[in-house]
């Protein structure tokens, strides 16, 4: 069973330790380290880290959490990350609620990711997202809960990271130009 999903003799090793701060407060910080799939070699190691926390006061609840990893990926003679796959990312959100009632608890969430992927001369993939979420959920009775949500996305130049979408742009050209043309 093992080797249906995973082509490495090295296993992925993962960790999470949980702390509570009194009543109110919990601590989380989590992370992972293994062989990079897809490719022959154990040494080509990934790697995920995060951290988060909750507090729950009476009917409000505010929770983060911020994630990174990285796979460094394999070159394929002089193709970079053709052997195995490059990814970086990072990522956080913020949530804030309100339970009014048992039944209805209106919340807010804050939520950002940055990117970027190469597979050798396929493709190449960046992003840089923050979606912001208004939304209300009604739970009328035990194992049935309704959600309703509006959200707004804003990616690159809608950041205000003007300068750095332009390297990344600059970045994705270049690399459009080693790898010849793009799919899609």
């Amino acid at each position: 069973w093992s080797n249906e999903t995973d082509w490495n003799g090295f296993k992925t090793v993962s960790a999470r330790l949980l702390g509570h701060l009194g009543p109110a407060v919990d601590l989380t910080v989590s992370g992972a380290v293994g062989a990079q799939d897809r490719q022959p070699d154990d040494r080509q190691l990934q790697w995920h880290a995060g951290g988060g926390a909750r507090v729950v006061v009476g009917g409000f609840l505010a929770q983060a959490e911020f994630l990174g990893g990285r796979a460094p990926g394999k070159a394929a003679g002089d193709v970079p990350c053709g052997a195995a796959s490059c990814i970086n990312y990072i990522g956080a959100y913020g949530l804030f609620a309100y339970k009014i009632a048992h039944l209805v608890t209106p919340y807010a969430r804050v939520d950002w990711r940055s990117s970027s992927m190469r597979s050798g001369r396929d493709y190449a993939y960046e992003s840089n997202e923050l979606r912001t979420t208004l939304g209300v959920r009604v739970q009328p009775v035990n194992r049935l809960t309704l959600k309703a949500e509006i959200d707004q996305r804003a990616e690159g130049d809608a950041l205000g990271a003007r300068e750095a979408h332009r390297a990344g742009a600059g970045a994705f050209r270049q690399c459009q130009h080693h790898l010849g043309r793009l799919p899609g």
